[in-house]
């Protein structure tokens, strides 16, 4: 699967960048609401559950 994603191109045929992060992580750790909503997430239109974009939070 990595590499998979690792020959997909962009647009503009760029490259991506794909690597195994074989790192154990915490499970169940939970994001309180009000952290999850300041977030910057612009979802795409096909499947925006899974293909998202997590931007800088603009400048004020």
């Amino acid at each position: 699967m990595v590499q998979c994603i690792a020959h997909t191109r962009t647009r503009r045929g760029g490259l991506g960048r794909a690597e195994l992060d074989e790192r154990e992580y915490e499970k169940g750790r939970k994001v309180d609401d009000d952290t999850f909503d300041a977030l910057n997430i612009v979802r795409q239109d096909f499947h925006g559950e899974w293909n998202y974009v997590v931007k800088p939070q603009p400048k004020s």
